[in-house]
């Protein structure tokens, strides 16, 4: 259109602009604009007026956008309005003078770009009323991690304003001995863009700390990129400080059984050499069971003591290089020894060195093939191979057993947990024996795992990572 205020006579129209309108050609060219729509000059000193935006331009020689249009727009088909959101820009073209001689006027329809705003508005209020509504301690970090959003349940546990927790306040309120192991834990999830779960220590309002549990969880817009995390937190002191009950009074009770249990080992064995030497034979063989018993019975006693050291932290790792393939052949000709009921398959394991604690990582291994005997029928297989890919070394135990139903294995691994269904019912343990493996296996930085089937069979495996060998001076 010319810039020939106040008329502004329209020169060119897109045909996108005449079907929007429902105008021809002949009705606009050479008219004025405000000849066609004389609503629109109203009062030139509005600021949100096109006749105004047209002035700017002109007056500044340089590019004015309105803000977003609201319009009732009638609907033919349906005869009916509808709401439709739009931009106007007006842009000045100037001549080899620097005048000012033509304006082009721009409009875009933005509907689809404002609704999904406004819904995107809803919904973040929707949560939002959620979230100060629940008890629960809610809080949203963003792609790099930092806290962006924390409900009002956070002050009222903290004793600080909101504010004063965002981004990065939080962490001073973690205990210090959690504060880098769970920052460490925290921004692998968001490099990795995978779930969080975790527990901290967090310091109350009154200076004292509770135990919380971290589960987050990543957050993804539509088209898949990642905008960060969302994460429910809940206090879960009173389980700890129950959890701490329970693992002193096992200690306190497998100490006092256990004094006595040797006492009775030593003079089981001291009679069985006396029957024996007497020539009384069928005794002999009584003292050799009751022997094995109390043997057995000092094994569950010990499992029960490693739960004690591993919750209070004082379990020991004796770290040292030794060959993951040499151990695993040593376990072999015990257990072949040991085992007739079932057919062992070791598979052949190339040399990998590793560096761990040797005793225990073979008492993980003992027990997953002292498992496969136990919950698999006698004279089926069972088959112990050792795989190494990407300087990982994965150990597998797979049998032909009765195989574990899918709603018990999230619980697999936590001590004191059994199967109570079919014939594992009345198999003998405590359930601490794979919560133990889990336990050593995780404080090498590996990861124990279980593939199973109901009544076709189970496959535990755990992961070592590969060391290189000791330099020898």
């Amino acid at each position: 259109m010319k810039a020939d205020a106040p008329k502004f006579t329209i020169l060119a129209v897109s045909d996108h602009y005449l079907r929007i309108t429902h105008k021809n050609r002949e009705q606009l060219l050479g008219h004025g604009l405000f000849e066609i729509y004389p609503g629109s000059q109203s009062d030139p000193s509005e600021q949100n007026s096109v006749h105004s935006s047209f002035l700017r331009a002109i007056a500044s020689k340089a590019v004015d956008e309105l803000p977003v249009f609201r319009y009732e727009i009638y609907v033919e088909e349906t005869d009916s309005y509808t709401t439709e959101y739009w931009t106007n820009v007006n842009e000045p073209l100037l001549d080899e003078q620097g005048n000012v001689t033509h304006l082009i006027n721009s409009t875009t329809n933005i509907t689809e770009q404002i609704l999904a705003k406004q819904e995107i508005a809803e919904m973040e209020e929707r949560f939002r009323n959620m979230a100060e509504s629940s008890g629960i301690l809610i809080a949203v970090g963003d792609r790099q991690g930092l806290v962006i959003y924390m409900n009002q349940a956070w002050s009222k546990l903290s004793g600080r304003p909101v504010e004063e927790l965002l981004e990065n306040g939080w962490r001073n309120l973690v205990h210090p001995e959690d504060r880098e192991a769970y920052s460490e834990q925290y921004f692998s999830a968001v490099k990795n863009q995978q779930a969080l779960s975790a527990e901290l220590r967090f310091m109350r309002g009154n200076g004292e700390y509770c135990w919380l549990l971290v589960y987050g969880s990543p957050r993804f817009n539509s088209d898949g990129t990642f905008t960060g995390y969302i994460a429910s937190v809940i206090d879960i002191t009173e389980r700890k400080q129950d959890e701490q009950r329970k693992n002193t009074f096992i200690s306190m009770v497998s100490h006092e059984l256990k004094t006595p249990l040797t006492s009775a080992i030593s003079y089981v064995q001291v009679a069985k050499k006396k029957v024996l030497a007497q020539g009384d034979g069928a005794t002999a063989i009584m003292m050799e069971r009751a022997g094995k018993q109390l043997t057995k019975m000092t094994r569950i006693i010990n499992g029960f003591l490693n739960i004690s050291r591993l919750a209070s932290g004082k379990i020991h790792i004796d770290r040292q290089y030794f060959d993951l393939a040499v151990l695993i052949r040593e376990i072999e000709e015990e257990t072949i020894l040991a085992v007739s009921t079932h057919q062992l398959i070791f598979a052949p394991v190339e040399s990998s060195m590793v560096y761990a604690d040797e005793e225990k990582i073979g008492h993980v291994l003992e027990n997953l093939i002292n498992n496969a005997v136990k919950y698999s029928p006698a004279g089926s297989t069972i088959r112990v191979s050792c795989i190494v890919q990407d300087d990982v070394a994965q150990v597998q135990v797979s049998d032909e057993g009765i195989g574990i139903a899918k709603e018990d294995i999230p619980q697999l691994f936590d001590p004191f947990y059994r199967v109570e269904q079919g014939p594992v019912k009345h198999t003998s343990g405590f359930g601490i024996g794979l919560y133990l493996c889990k336990e050593i296996v995780q404080r090498h930085d590996g990861v124990l795992s279980v593939e199973s089937e109901f009544a076709k069979g189970s496959t535990f495996s755990f992961t070592l990572q590969l060391a290189k060998a000791p330099i020898l001076s």
